[in-house]
């Protein structure tokens, strides 16, 4: 008994944190090797198989241009075109052109990236291309004498541009052909086939890879029992930069010196094709059959590998992680017995902040959660009164927007009747119909079968119809323009929130002005907003009135009874929209007055109104 006296509480920290975080570590661990041993040989199957497809069409197009040179080569009208002397140089432009045409012929069936020119003996230059020749005579360059003197077909080093045309930059293949008669009686010319070989490679490269060809020379030496590294020219078609570039052995990069060196030496174990490691890169490399080059891919190590690292190192990482969750959920697991109290003391001091939006749920069946099930009761109560003071008072704002509303349509119809009768007395029933039928047609959509809401398209109709009425009592004195977005039109809006507005222009603005007056009515949809503008060209405000007005419109100061339409307007724009529109008035004295509303229709074209 003298020992240390260990709690209930820290022994089954110890306990639960052995039985989670040992299974887990197991497990974690196994998982990791298993993946990163997947991505592993994945990355390398993917080298191996880029090499491999490249290979492959590289291989055909070669091919191919082979077939080209075999096709020209016998071809009969092509070869008596050549034999012949041309005694004028108009006889051998001719000549050009026919052979020009037979190549165009010839080709139209092979690849495009594939090129033939013909250096003639009999002074003939031919070409299917569209560039044009870099020389009139290349019978003494040196790669003309060395097709001429050899028998068979050869390919040169890959080269930056053309041999015999101006062309763009790239890696051209070119293969000679020695032209002579049957027989070989007599030489002919030569037979060049240039192939554009680097968008060959183009799509099989990605970050970090390097295409190359070696094109190997076949008289190689023997030292120390093995053969020699090629000496011609090492050829990079692609580097990172997606730039076609020609190395030469002497300032060929070190990552070229690198990794060329492991295939370029013939072995009896050499393969046409394979995946070699080599100084920090791994080499997939495959032999062209139709010239014996060598393909080559190399990736370093970080690139080809960086996935698996990756894995492994964020596996570390979860691992990790996933003892320390197990070792928080042990000692969550230890506090069990007090969190309850604890979130009930937080629910009590939330509640005395003012904070009565709370979920209070039962948690455990004993005297605690019989404790927090009345806290939760009496929560819901007192929130339950509380929403009901606020609806009394929603009730009673409606109420005075009513009134508000029910000030204006008598103080209109009266206006309007009065027109409308003497209309009749001067036995102008045609227009006394018209202006019926818009106070019976404004009225019909004022009422809106009950609706507060109503579509921006309904309520301007409404005030064109109110218009109608308006331009009838002052006739040469009143005209009303509108300019309507329709991409506005299915925004809803509270009713009678216009009239009022168009009725303040009239009276307070073309009515105060000697001689004909203007009200436009302008609506557009422009930056997620619905901006619209009720102008009159009256007599306007001065600063003081405009800052009395403006001033009545911030502090909700109704006892103006020449701006309770405005007022109410306002009011009633407020409680549906919210925080989303905004009115502005602008008026500059002897000139007019515009009214601006501004609604934010983002997010709010489908919500629901709100009735208050």
């Amino acid at each position: 008994m003298n020992g240390r006296r260990v709690s209930i509480q820290e022994r089954l920290k110890r306990y639960f944190s052995l039985m989670s975080v040992i299974p887990a570590l197991i497990l974690s661990i196994a998982m990791t090797a298993y993946v990163t041993f997947n991505v592993y040989n994945r990355s390398r199957e993917m080298l191996s198989g880029n090499v491999e497809r490249a290979q492959a069409e590289l291989n055909q197009l070669l091919e191919e241009a082979y077939q080209v040179g075999r096709s020209v080569e016998e071809d009969g009208e092509i070869r008596n075109a050549l034999e012949e002397t041309y005694a004028s140089e108009q006889e051998r432009r001719m000549a050009e052109l026919t052979v020009n045409n037979e190549l165009s012929y010839i080709s139209r069936y092979f690849d495009a990236r594939i090129e033939v020119y013909i250096i003639a003996e009999n002074g003939m230059l031919v070409k299917n291309g569209r560039f044009s020749f870099l020389d009139e005579d290349f019978r003494q360059n040196d790669w003309y004498q060395a097709v001429m003197q050899d028998n068979e077909a050869t390919w040169f080093p890959l080269s930056v541009y053309s041999r015999v045309v101006r062309s763009v930059e790239g890696s051209y293949a070119t293969l000679g052909i020695p032209l002579r008669t049957k027989g070989d009686a007599r030489k002919l010319g030569v037979l060049l086939v240039e192939v554009q070989v680097a968008d060959v490679l183009r799509d099989m490269e990605r970050s970090g890879s390097h295409f190359y060809i070696i094109a190997p020379d076949l008289e190689m030496r023997i030292v120390d029992e093995r053969v020699e590294q090629y000496e011609n020219d090492v050829i990079t078609l692609l580097d990172d930069r997606d730039i076609q570039t020609l190395y030469r052995e002497d300032d060929k990069p070190n990552y070229v010196e690198n990794t060329v060196g492991s295939i370029t030496y013939w072995r009896e174990d050499f393969e046409p094709v394979a995946l070699r490691n080599a100084g920090g890169y791994v080499l997939s490399y495959a032999v062209v059959d139709t010239n014996q080059w060598i393909l080559v891919n190399c990736v370093s190590y970080m690139e080809l590998y960086g996935v698996p690292i990756l894995v492994c190192g964020l596996s570390l990482l979860g691992i990790a992680l996933l003892t320390v969750i197990m070792l928080w959920a042990s000692d969550r697991t230890a506090h069990a017995v007090t969190n309850p109290i604890k979130r009930l003391n937080e629910s009590v001091h939330m509640v005395g902040d003012g904070n009565f939006d709370l979920d209070i749920r039962k948690t455990h069946d004993d005297e605690i959660g019989d404790l927090s099930d009345q806290f939760a009761r009496m929560v819901r109560k007192i929130r339950e009164l509380m929403a009901r003071v606020i609806e009394e008072q929603r009730i009673q704002r409606k109420y005075e927007l009513l009134l508000l509303q029910a000030q204006i349509n008598p103080h209109f119809l009266y206006n309007s009747l009065d027109s409308i009768v003497w209309l009749v007395r001067m036995r102008k029933n045609d227009d006394a119909e018209i202006m019926l039928s818009a106070l019976t047609q404004f009225f019909k959509t004022g009422l809106n079968r009950g609706n507060d809401t109503l579509s921006l398209a309904q309520e301007i109709r409404n005030v064109q119809s109110y218009m109608t009425i308006q331009t009838y009592r002052y006739r040469s004195k009143l005209s009303f323009e509108t300019d309507l977005d329709e991409r506005a039109m299915d925004l809803e809006v509270p009713k009678l929130i216009l009239q009022p507005l168009v009725e303040n222009a009239i009276y307070h603005g073309v009515k105060e002005k000697d001689g004909p007056g203007k009200v436009a009515l302008r609506c557009r949809e422009e930056a997620g907003q619905v901006v619209i503008e009720i102008s009159d060209d009256g007599p306007g405000m001065d600063a003081c009135q405009l800052e009395r007005l403006n001033a009545q419109l911030r502090d909700d100061d109704v006892r103006s009874r020449s701006s309770y339409g405005i007022l109410n307007v306002q009011e009633r724009l407020r409680l549906f929209f919210h925080e989303n529109c905004v009115m502005t008035i602008k008026s500059t004295q002897n000139v007019g007055t515009c009214v601006t509303i501004r609604i934010r229709v983002e997010g709010e074209r489908n919500a629901e109104p709100d009735n208050r």
